[in-house]
């Protein structure tokens, strides 16, 4: 299916919704219901590129570390999550743990 026709049959899809929400403003589980999917389909539209971190700056990527070995995993968690968030992502966990220590513990990171 082309981008094209799937986007006109989401288009229609979503008029339906709304047309069918409009007729119960009080129904706050319809509404909560619609928007998270509205919201599940902008983040998986979005997720490819905003896992892609080749578009970045040099200056972005020296700022969150990505130049060196030592913050290049942290940062590249720390930089996906910006971009996820700005995408409407509303939470967000990341790890950070020191290989060559006992269960992983966490440790700072330059």
């Amino acid at each position: 299916m082309s981008g094209t026709i799937q986007q006109s049959l989401l288009d229609t899809l979503n008029s339906a919704n709304r047309n069918h929400a409009s007729d119960r403003p009080f129904d706050r589980n319809l509404n909560a219901w619609l928007d998270s999917f509205e919201l599940a389909y902008r983040m998986q539209t979005s997720a490819p590129e905003a896992f892609d971190l080749s578009q970045e700056t040099a200056e972005t990527q020296k700022t969150y570390g990505l130049n060196r070995a030592e913050s290049k995993d942290y940062g590249r968690q720390c930089l996906i999550s910006q971009r996820v968030v700005e995408r409407g992502v509303r939470y967000i966990q990341i790890f950070a743990a020191c290989p060559n220590t006992p269960g992983g513990a966490v440790c700072d990171v330059p």
